[in-house]
């Protein structure tokens, strides 16, 4: 007997996938609120396979972003390394910024960007400077520790942040302030005491 084999797509996963598209099969509102993680791992899945989000996902991705509040901090861990392992950790912290999720995971990242001006002193964006630095890393090792800590590296700089006059803008104490603060962040995502002090 011979039994033919039949792909069934009802969702048009086969058509999503030649043109390098995620989307969720249910409406993205009850997927994302079913387990919100599945916002991270859409984001995760974009930068790892170079893939984009349709529109309506991302818009879902944005709107329940603060459901990712419920979800355990290992969890949220796991898919961050994950995302941090990725070729360009760049393009999924972009989404993760882009969607209010990086604002839920880590908002003291968050908190880099924004460029001011003074008197004609700008500073650089910090945020962009951050996420460049990640990439820079990426691109010479697979340490994803190593990688997190450029993306933490400068996080002490947005309370630091001062304009003096002949001077310009200061960041001064900001790796004190950065430290403490990367303390802080790995007790609450559930970090090893190694994983902290890396």
């Amino acid at each position: 007997i011979k039994i033919k084999k039949e792909l069934v797509d009802i969702f048009g996963g086969q058509e999503d996938l030649k043109n390098k598209i995620l989307r969720t099969p249910l409406s993205p509102d009850q997927t994302f609120i079913d387990d919100p993680l599945r916002m991270m791992r859409a984001v995760r899945f974009a930068a790892q396979l170079n893939f984009g989000i349709e529109t309506k996902t991302l818009e879902g991705i944005n709107r329940n972003c603060k459901h990712l509040g419920i979800i355990s901090s290992e969890r949220i861990k796991e898919e961050l390394f994950k995302l941090l392992s990725c070729s360009q950790p760049s393009v999924g912290c972009i989404l993760m910024f882009q969607t209010g999720l990086l604002d839920m995971v880590l908002s003291e990242v968050s908190a880099l960007d924004g460029v001011e001006e003074i008197y004609g002193h700008q500073h650089k964006n910090n945020l962009v400077h951050t996420f460049k630095v990640v990439d820079n890393i990426a691109e010479r090792t697979d340490k994803t520790l190593l990688r997190l800590a450029g993306l933490l590296h400068d996080i002490g700089k947005s309370s630091t942040k001062k304009f003096i006059p002949k001077i310009g803008w200061t960041f001064y104490q900001h790796e004190h302030v950065g430290r403490k603060l990367v303390n802080q962040i790995g007790r609450r995502l559930r970090f090893s005491n190694a994983e902290i002090n890396y």
